[in-house]
């Protein structure tokens, strides 16, 4: 399975376990400025995310950032406040800043889920709090 390609098969499923991480985290609302349509545009030049909307994509990657952790949702907090959230059932990694805005959404780079745990590993050293 490519990466960011099953969401549409998988999106019922998702909405149905989504848990807010705060009530009030609602990262906006979005991406700023509608800056959602040059992120998806991007992603599909690399031929991840094809077929989704520019709304769909936005309500995904709001989806990740406020999915609880546990199960397939890792996450932690950067040194910056930035909340960072990877689902490794679909391979989406995201990234924001509570109460302003979706930062960005993306697959993982790796070419197996070793990899991709590995490259989530190094980033939450380099980047969490604790970092």
């Amino acid at each position: 399975m490519e990466s960011g390609k099953n969401i549409n098969e998988n999106s019922e499923r998702q909405e149905s376990q989504l848990v807010t991480v705060n009530e009030t985290d609602d990262f906006g609302g979005g991406f700023e400025d509608n800056s959602a349509e040059e992120h998806l545009a991007k992603r599909q030049r690399n031929g991840h995310y094809l077929g989704l909307t520019t709304a769909q994509y936005e309500s995904r990657a709001l989806e990740v950032l406020q999915s609880d952790l546990g199960g397939n949702v890792q996450g932690f907090e950067t040194k910056h406040g930035k909340l960072v959230r990877w689902d490794s059932s679909t391979n989406d990694f995201a990234i924001g800043v509570p109460n302003k805005k979706v930062s960005s959404m993306f697959p993982l780079d790796g070419d197996s889920q070793a990899d991709r745990q590995a490259r989530f590993d190094y980033l939450q050293v380099r980047d969490g709090k604790g970092g």
